[in-house]
């Protein structure tokens, strides 16, 4: 089993993404929330009917829906629904490039909690 982050709907322009963790076994994830509430399941349900992708970036926080937030985002892959055993999958390609990623270079990695969330905002404010 291999941790991935899971992301509805599409990117937005502020570079911050609110994604879900997920375990990839085999081509099929599956969504884990350790601390589910009604809010996260709140959350979950307006998404239904958006895309869902297969991402890639570096942790920053917790969020209050139960997922992660993330910075240096980027697809991997797109993801379907197989409804014969509720799970989502991901074609050969998006497989290949999940166990292939290239090594990122000149990319800063902001220490996870609200030490690195408040050094991001400090870099976003000064960038020219």
């Amino acid at each position: 089993m291999k941790k991935v982050y899971i992301k509805f709907g599409e990117f937005h322009s502020d570079g911050y993404e609110n994604v879900y963790q997920g375990l990839l076994e085999g081509n099929h994830i599956r969504i884990v929330i350790p601390e589910a509430s009604y809010l996260t399941y709140q959350s979950l349900a307006s998404h239904l009917d958006d895309s869902v992708y297969v991402v890639d970036g570096d942790e920053i926080c917790d969020t209050t829906e139960g997922g992660l937030t993330l910075v240096n985002a980027r697809i991997v892959g797109e993801l379907k629904m197989d409804d014969d055993i509720n799970a989502y999958y991901c074609d050969d390609h998006t497989l290949w490039r999940l166990n292939n990623k290239p090594e990122r270079v000149n990319e800063t990695v902001y220490e996870r909690g609200i030490p690195g969330l408040i050094q991001r905002f400090v870099d976003y404010w000064n960038e020219d």
